[in-house]
């Protein structure tokens, strides 16, 4: 049996600045701003809405090869909701 510890991985917490073509601009709760995928399994998830928006608060895993993936996204506790348009036949066209 072997007691050696194994060290505790961490997964560093930041918000999403920006996306764009599958890579996201993270800001980490230390200030420093990095770049970061979405984890393969995050992609196959069906969420309301965008999957990664900015403002969204995530973990990040770093690898070895200097590279990060998003590897979870908190509940959101705003949202931004918008009203479909209507269509230009319906709409008011007097004037008063």
């Amino acid at each position: 049996m072997n007691d050696t510890a194994v060290p505790e991985r961490r997964f560093p917490t930041g918000t999403v600045l920006q996306a764009g073509g599958g890579i996201y601009d993270v800001l980490l709760d230390d200030q420093s701003r990095i770049r970061a995928t979405l984890r393969g399994r995050l992609k196959l998830e069906q969420r309301t809405g965008d999957r990664v928006v900015a403002g969204d608060r995530v973990r990040i895993d770093a690898h070895p090869d200097g590279s990060f993936t998003i590897e979870s996204v908190q509940p959101r506790k705003t949202q931004l909701a918008r009203r479909a348009p209507v269509p230009r036949r319906m709409r008011s066209t007097s004037r008063p």
